[in-house]
């Protein structure tokens, strides 16, 4: 439950930055120029009749690009200030997520290796698996007798 949450969570941001990146990259006007286009990203990667579907394609390529290898596209690049600042915000809030992730993930491996009770629990299980095997209980029973002492710990 908790991982299609977090991939749905993961999709929408992908989907709201990929519109937003496009956003940026197709209202750039000068207000010197009157409401003339500026050339943006789109100049360099899209064809000028492109659908809306190719370039939100785009975009989206770029955004999973961005989030998740805090990097750099060589074939999409920010080319206006807006653009490159957008870039540099979307750079920063995935080096900052993936941190955070990465630090979740090893901090909950760590406290669940570190935590007494945890290992008090896989030397009980240790032992009770060899003398299941040593007194010739099938798989079957082992299996089930496996599954009790773990709920027995777990209620501990």
């Amino acid at each position: 439950m908790l991982r299609s949450l977090l991939l749905l969570l993961l999709g929408a941001l992908f989907h709201y930055v990929a519109c937003f990146w496009h956003f940026v990259g197709g209202e750039q006007t000068d207000p010197t120029k009157g409401f003339e286009q500026q050339e943006s990203w789109m100049e360099g990667v899209l064809v000028h009749n492109d659908t809306l579907g190719s370039r939100y394609t785009c975009s989206l390529y770029w955004t999973v690009t961005t989030l998740l290898t805090v990097g750099y596209t060589a074939d999409i690049i920010p080319v206006t200030r807006t653009e490159q600042l957008f870039t540099v915000a979307v750079e920063l809030v995935g080096a900052v997520s993936l941190c955070f992730l990465t630090g979740t993930i090893c901090m909950s491996m760590v406290a669940s290796e570190l935590n007494p009770t945890s290992i008090e629990n896989k030397r009980k299980m240790t032992v009770i698996k060899q003398y299941l095997r040593q007194h010739g209980f099938d798989r079957t029973r082992r299996r089930t007798i496996r599954g009790l002492a773990a709920r027995l710990d777990d209620l501990t």
